[in-house]
């Protein structure tokens, strides 16, 4: 059976996503190899950077949001050459994983899920409980050649929810809401902004203090516009009993892990 963690890396802006993703990867899942897809829009240099990091990279083909926006302050008419993930029939399954995420648990009993299994990330507190859809940070995926071609008669006919990739995918697989089979715990993808209300309103464990994991939540993802590496950690304290702050601080850790080992760092 040939499996991998893949991610997608559309502009050099998530090159640090994706270096601290593979250092968080390589510290729990050690079994399956990880991939990552790269947009013709991302530097030589930073292909470099993934040589020198022993990060596996494929260049894909763009494929071109439909989707007319005139802000575009999140970058989405990037994000459907992500929809490539698909066409990597190499692959018996693969786990997909956005640049955003970094993972803090073993998670490689999720090849054992069925296609197109995603987590309707937030949806697990009380605030956003009429959420039904799927999240596309993290998805299980049996790439099928065959999936790929109705992807592409379908994509100026569907629209995005959002503008983006996700919104996509959540109008494609119409069915989806309604399959439980296909819904994972909400702990393979957690979005760090909720991380305190996980932890005081639904029984989830997560500390970072004194450069200590203390964690049951394998994914944790910091979804929206601003990223951890756009932060300024003088901001912010590591004294914090705020966990979404101690997220950040995780990030950060794991990133200098990252890149310690590069240009004499």
């Amino acid at each position: 059976m040939k499996y991998s963690f893949v991610s997608y890396l559309g502009t050099d802006n998530f090159l640090p996503g994706i270096l601290a993703l593979n250092e968080s990867l390589i510290k729990y899942n050690t079994q399956f190899p990880f991939i990552v897809l790269l947009s013709v829009r991302v530097s030589n240099s930073v292909a470099k950077v993934l040589l020198a990091k022993r990060i596996n990279f494929k260049y894909v083909q763009p494929v071109i949001n439909p989707q007319k926006s005139i802000l575009d302050e999140r970058g989405f008419k990037y994000t459907y050459t992500k929809l490539q993930i698909f066409s990597l029939k190499e692959y018996e399954k693969i786990v997909y994983l956005d640049a955003d995420m970094i993972i803090c648990d073993n998670m490689e009993s999720l090849f054992d899920k069925p296609h197109m299994s995603a987590v309707i990330s937030g949806a697990a507190i009380p605030l956003n409980s009429c959420w039904k859809d799927l999240n596309s940070g993290l998805m299980v995926i049996k790439p099928d050649i065959k999936l790929v071609k109705e992807m592409r008669l379908s994509i100026r006919k569907l629209s995005s929810k959002d503008g983006s990739d996700q919104g996509y995918l959540q109008s494609f697989f119409v069915d989806w809401p309604s399959n439980k089979k296909l819904h994972l715990p909400h702990k393979f993808n957690v979005p760090f902004c909720y991380l305190d209300e996980y932890c005081n309103q639904k029984g989830f464990h997560f500390t970072y203090t004194k450069k200590k994991l203390r964690s049951k939540i394998p994914v944790i993802h910091f979804w929206g516009k601003v990223k951890p590496w756009d932060v300024n950690l003088n901001d912010f304290s590591r004294k914090t009993i705020l966990k979404w702050e101690q997220a950040i601080f995780l990030w950060w850790d794991i990133y200098h892990s990252a890149i310690k080992d590069l240009n004499g760092k």
